[in-house]
């Protein structure tokens, strides 16, 4: 069963082949938005078309996919490990062979695992020339990709919990994912210390499935001679919807400085010694 698919939508087409899913070559949406319970399979059909004048043989397959800096979705690389939609995926053809003119449809199955985490999963179905284009001595491949959005009702419990620490001149900010929700989290990060208070922004590169934890390096405030900071982290949800859903908040204190800035009082107090030394003989 597919749901959630509109009346007036459009393919996603790219050098002349163009998918959809099957029936619904004029929705708004060339995707797919179902939704199953947890270890239940949903049935779905993609159709494939060839409009060049040229016998084309393509590759297909399921990918997962994230949530990127700008809240569009990007499909991961093929050989990315598939732990979602994209494991969940099963097609009926991995090649397909279309005459110009000719077109296919592919069916699918997807049934995630029994200890999936409610909330919405992302990947997609990507569709790829077999043998690509040759640009000079570069060989281009064009990937056309059909978002795939999978929906697993129950309770959702999103909780998360957030660890510092100071290594390098580098701030490493590990965020932990307890609760039972796939997490697309952010951060801001406030520090306060003798000059002022500033904030900035983190994303971190990739969902984190529950029980999982996410890594992210940032350079801490620069500052020549040392002196205490003091860091609030509050991570957040960035979801879909676009609206933010605070997760963890945790505040600490680090020392910043150059190394440099100690060599300053030693080399006064033996400036002082060595000036002693010659005035008292």
């Amino acid at each position: 069963m597919v749901a959630g698919l509109a009346h007036h939508t459009y393919a996603v087409e790219s050098s002349g082949i163009s998918a959809f899913p099957a029936g619904a070559e004029q929705s708004e949406r060339p995707w797919f938005d179902m939704t199953a319970p947890k270890n239940k399979s949903v049935h779905g059909s993609i159709t494939v078309r060839n409009s060049s004048g040229f016998p084309t043989k393509l590759r297909i397959y399921p990918v997962d996919a994230r949530v990127l800096t700008d809240g569009a979705l990007g499909m991961l690389p093929e050989a990315a490990p598939r732990v979602g939609v994209g494991k969940w995926i099963a097609l009926e053809s991995s090649v397909l062979q279309l005459a110009p003119g000719q077109s296919k449809d592919i069916a699918f199955k997807m049934q995630s695992d029994a200890n999936a985490p409610v909330g919405r999963h992302f990947g997609g179905i990507v569709i790829e020339p077999v043998d690509g284009e040759q640009g000079g001595s570069v060989r281009i491949v064009r990937r056309l990709g059909i978002r795939v959005y999978l929906t697993i009702p129950g309770a959702a419990l999103p909780s998360a919990t957030i660890d510092v620490r100071q290594r390098n001149g580098q701030m490493a900010v590990t965020l932990r994912n307890t609760g039972n929700t796939v997490l697309q989290p952010a951060a801001t990060i406030t520090s306060s210390h003798l000059l002022g208070r500033s904030s900035r922004d983190m994303r971190f590169a990739s969902a984190i499935q529950p029980g999982s934890s996410g890594h992210q390096v940032v350079e801490q405030p620069a500052s020549f001679f040392w002196q205490p900071v003091r860091l609030i982290v509050s991570a957040w949800d960035i979801g879909t919807s676009g609206t933010r859903m605070n997760l963890a908040r945790t505040e600490t204190t680090v020392w910043i400085g150059n190394p440099l800035s100690l060599s300053l009082p030693l080399a006064l107090i033996g400036i002082i010694v060595m000036y002693g030394r010659r005035r008292y003989k």
